[in-house]
Formats: structure tokens, C-alpha cells, sequence
């Protein structure tokens, strides 16, 4: 999601945030009247600025999980002309047809207790269709070059096990996912804290304390790409966080 229609989200919502924070006050005699009255947000008289701002943390990735997706024929090959003719039933994939894949996998590098082979179309997430299997590849401290060459070895040895190499889907994740939060967190505020402090000087105001915030998350909080930032150190993959907060600040 671009960064405009991010904000427009977040400032359309502020409104509900603020009426959660801060109660409006009912003068009296206004429960007694049974006139209908309109309902709107209050935050008193005094004068108060808010702005938004975003934090992104990056880390390294702890585990990677990569899954190989395979079918025994090109499903995307066109359909036979004839409308009547009987559609062809793909043969199972066993274990065995997949050893090749296997075999390429550790020669790249894979220990073979990394590696399982699901066959079976009715188990859970995969739900593969008869004729497909997913070959799951977990590694601890992934490298990128080593994730890049798991899928280069995997789509070279599927044509040498007679079977269409589909696609590819990778997670990285870390062990401490709170602590990537709360960075992320520490350094929304700093934005918004920097941000807030620009809108004041260019009004000649002061900002005092803080009368509301809000936390957000990103329209996309969590990247598991398992691809290394540009300019990255290293040959690690990364993960990141993203979050969003609103600060109301008071001004005189």
C-alpha cells in the first residue's frame, strides 16, 4: 500500500480513536430531556495538533521454510480441443518419483533431515489436487544464497524426475518477533514526535503533553519475503515490521 492511502486509512480512523480516549461530558439536565441529540466527539477547548507516524525494523531472518510445488504434467498445458473427448487423470506422485528433487537438494547443501515430502492431497495447508506433491525445505540461519540455490536446484531436477516444476513459496521468520515490534513501535513515535514538533514551529506553537495515541498496523505488517534489503551486510535474509501510531499533542 503506498504511504497516502496508508495515512487516509489511519486519519479516517482517528476520530473513533480519539472518542474511545476521551469520554465527551453530558451537562446536566441533558439525560432528563427527551429531545434527540446528536452524538459528535469532544476533546475539550484547548488547542492540540495530531500527526501520525511510521517505524519499519529489520532483522535478520532465524528460519527459513521454502515449499516446492510439483505436478506430473504442465497444468497449464491447453485444454484438448474436443469438447467431448474425456479430460486425462494425472497419475499420483509418489515418494519416490521425487527422490531426484531430493538428491539435488543435498548436493546443494541441504541436510536430508530438512527436507519432507508431502504427497497426500487431503492434508492440511496444502490440500494438493491428485497428481501434485510440495517438497518443504526448513533451514536455521538461512543464507540467501543458499535459499536462491534450493529453487534453482529444485526447478533444474524436476525435468530429470519426469515432473513441471510450478512455483515456489518462501517464509523467513525470527525468534523474537516482539522485540521487532517494539522497535518498530520506538521508532513510529520518534516519526511522529519529529513530525508533530515540525507542524508546531511552522505555526509558532508549543507542544505539551500527550493527550491521545493510537497504534496501527501497516496495511502489510509483517514481511517474510525472505529476500536481503539493498545494501544489506551479509548473506542473510530478513524479515520486517512495520506499525503505525497517531499522537494528539496539546499546543499553546
Amino acid at each position: 500500500m503506498k504511504r497516502s492511502s496508508w495515512l487516509f486509512g489511519a486519519i479516517a480512523s482517528t476520530g473513533i480513536v480519539l472518542g474511545w480516549g476521551v469520554g465527551a461530558p453530558v451537562r446536566a439536565g441533558m439525560a432528563a430531556s427527551d429531545d434527540h441529540q446528536i452524538s459528535q466527539i469532544f476533546m475539550g477547548e484547548q488547542p492540540m495538533m495530531t500527526t501520525y507516524g511510521r517505524g519499519t525494523a529489520t532483522a535478520p531472518a532465524d528460519t527459513a521454510e521454502i515449499q516446492l510445488y510439483f505436478n506430473n504434467t504442465d497444468p497449464y498445458a491447453p485444454y484438448p480441443v474436443d469438447a467431448n473427448a474425456p479430460m486425462p487423470q494425472p497419475k499420483p506422485i509418489t515418494t519416490g518419483d521425487l527422490q531426484p528433487i531430493v538428491d539435488a537438494l543435498v548436493t546443494a547443501g541441504v541436510a536430508a533431515s530438512d527436507i519432507e515430502l508431502e504427497t497426500d492431497v487431503s492434508v492440511p495447508p496444502y490440500y494438493l489436487s491428485v497428481g501434485s506433491a510440495v517438497v518443504i525445505v526448513k533451514l536455521s540461519q538461512p543464507s540467501q544464497s543458499l535459499l536462491d540455490r534450493v529453487k534453482t536446484s529444485a526447478s533444474n531436477a524436476a525435468s530429470t524426475a519426469g515432473l513441471y516444476y510450478n512455483y515456489a513459496n518462501d517464509t523467513c521468520t525470527v525468534s523474537d518477533i516482539k522485540a521487532l515490534e517494539a522497535e518498530a513501535r520506538r521508532l513510529a513515535i520518534d516519526d511522529a514526535r519529529s513530525r508533530i514538533q515540525a507542524m508546531a514551529t511552522a505555526v509558532g506553537a508549543r507542544t505539551t503533553q500527550i493527550l491521545n495515541m493510537a497504534e496501527f498496523p501497516s496495511f502489510s505488517p509483517f514481511s517474510t519475503s525472505c529476500t536481503a534489503s539493498p545494501g544489506s551486510a551479509g548473506d542473510r535474509p530478513e524479515v520486517s515490521i512495520e506499525l503505525g501510531v497517531l499522537m494528539t499533542y496539546g499546543v499553546q
